[in-house]
């Protein structure tokens, strides 16, 4: 018999857990209108308590002559919580960014 602090032999697995990721949520910022010439960045987070999967920069129109600096994921202190993302306007006229991110629920 065992007595109250010593452990019993190991039953068997269980079945796997879900997922790791769950929840995926797809984010895309208001835009920015950048000016012909000009540079500027903008970002846009993930819904409370996901974390970035991953993202990217686009622009309103197919011609738009965006020269993208950074892209890369942001929140504080390196949490990785939304998307942010810095472009120069090459073009002769004005245009828009959009900031976009893939979000989801990650355990770890």
């Amino acid at each position: 018999p065992l007595t109250w602090n010593q452990q019993g032999p190991q039953g068997p697995a269980g079945p796997p857990g879900a997922s790791g990721v769950s929840g995926w949520h797809y984010v895309v910022s208001p835009g920015r209108d950048i000016q012909p010439g000009s540079a500027g960045g903008s970002n846009v987070d993930c819904p409370v308590g996901k974390k970035a999967l991953g993202g990217g920069v686009s622009q309103s129109f197919a011609d738009a002559e965006f020269r993208v600096s950074e892209t890369a994921p942001a929140g504080s202190y390196g949490t990785g919580t939304g998307w942010y993302a810095y472009v120069y306007n090459d073009g002769p006229e004005a245009a828009t960014m959009y900031v976009w991110v893939i979000c989801a629920y990650v355990s770890s």
